[in-house]
């Protein structure tokens, strides 16, 4: 009730500039982080508009604040000079682990003064390396952390370990039978987390461990798939008993002569559309 009279009379309640905060002890109080997102994406709207989650632990305690805040361009750093000083007074460790902007700004009254044509740059540069580039690989680099931070945490080297092992061998691409047959080696003597890596003729695969609640997972195969890389990963979410979000993927080509493009993108390696030139 109280929301929707706040959006309903929002002209009233709020000036432009504003900010507010809502803090969390535990998960039975995440309607505070849902209603600080419903201002995001409800009331407020247009940048300068800012939503952010910081996590501020502790040896056995976990305090979650979410930000959110209109007008203000310079949310970012004050948000960091924030949580420097939290830290500095409370002896509590900060994760920025979240920030969501707005909608961009249109202005009604712009009007483009010309159209450009891929004619009127010079491609050559551009052609000459679209012709250069032999891609021979896929890369799938992949940060994997739990849904719900605040549920105690599965991981462990062994686990780890375990979960790579039982991605490679429950593969169904015609890859499988290579992958399930990896060398796979473990280091664990440095830092608090470790990391596994495996090898077999069609690629390899690197899990990376911080020692806490976050798996870094870089894929590599020779086979252009999506579908592999998308099966892999989902093999070794499933491993674990907590569910576990992908934060973070970037997916690449591999190779020389300066490669962007997959073989799949350059096809027959005709000249592009683009590839126009004033006479």
């Amino acid at each position: 009730i109280a929301y929707k009279v706040l959006k309903a009379k929002k002209s009233r309640f709020f000036s432009h500039d504003f900010t507010g905060v809502a803090v969390m002890l535990n998960e039975e109080e995440s309607w505070r982080r849902n209603l600080m997102e419903r201002f995001r994406k409800d009331i407020i709207l247009w940048d300068f508009n800012f939503r952010a989650e910081v996590l501020f632990n502790s040896t056995d305690t976990t305090l979650e604040m979410v930000v959110i805040s209109s007008g203000d361009e310079g949310f970012v750093k004050r948000l960091l000079a924030v949580t420097a000083d939290i830290e500095k007074e409370t002896s509590l460790v900060s994760d920025v682990r979240d920030i969501k902007g707005g909608l961009f700004y249109k202005d009604p009254e712009w009007e483009w003064s010309h159209f450009f044509l891929p004619e009127d740059y010079d491609q050559r540069g551009p052609l000459e390396q679209w012709k250069s580039q032999q891609p021979v690989g896929h890369q799938s680099v992949m940060q994997l952390e739990p849904k719900n931070p605040n549920k105690k945490i599965d991981f462990s080297m062994d686990a780890i370990k375990s979960a790579l092992k039982m991605a490679l061998s429950s593969m169904e691409s015609d890859e499988s039978k290579a992958m399930s047959s990896a060398d796979i080696k473990e280091v664990d003597s440095v830092g608090d987390g470790g990391l596994v890596t495996a090898l077999w003729s069609g690629g390899n695969c690197v899990a990376l461990w911080n020692g806490r609640d976050h798996i870094d997972l870089n894929l590599f195969t020779f086979v252009e798939s999506k579908e592999l890389h998308d099966e892999f990963v989902l093999h070794f979410r499933t491993y674990f008993r907590m569910k576990l979000a992908i934060a973070l993927r970037d997916t690449q080509p591999r190779g020389y002569g300066r490669v962007v493009n997959f073989p799949s993108d350059i096809g027959d390696r005709s000249d592009p559309h683009w590839a126009k030139f004033k006479e």
